[in-house]
């Protein structure tokens, strides 16, 4: 797969056919690949179950992300992660990060919130 982060998504382009969670595990690390934050399944309503989804070669895929950006915990921290990486089967997938801070509790890794995989419009 080849693969491009943008926004407050992951945005990424599959080359081949294959089955996929469709809330795959995303993490984010530093240079030194040191999990940073880890992404929590938005919540669903109850017909809107994760399952699986078929990845079709030449379709562009995104996950929706959603996090704090200042330092509003007691004690908190703020990170800056450099890449993402997509928790799949078959092999990871791991991609620059733009330059963002993600801030939470003082507890390590911090979560963000992530939606399902969805076909992205092109």
């Amino acid at each position: 797969m080849a693969c491009l982060t943008a926004g407050h998504g992951l945005f990424f382009l599959t080359a081949v056919l294959r089955a996929v969670p469709a809330l795959p595990v995303i993490q984010l690390e530093n240079a030194q690949d040191h999990v940073l934050a880890i992404g929590k399944a938005a919540q669903l309503a109850p017909n809107q179950q994760p399952s699986q989804k078929i990845l079709k070669p030449h379709m562009q895929w995104r996950a929706s992300m959603y996090w704090v950006s200042g330092n509003v915990y007691d004690g908190g921290q703020c990170v800056s992660p450099t890449r993402a990486v997509l928790k799949l089967p078959l092999g990871d997938v791991v991609v620059n990060f733009p330059a963002r801070t993600l801030c939470g509790p003082p507890q390590m890794p911090l979560t963000f919130e992530q939606g399902q995989l969805q076909q992205a419009a092109r």
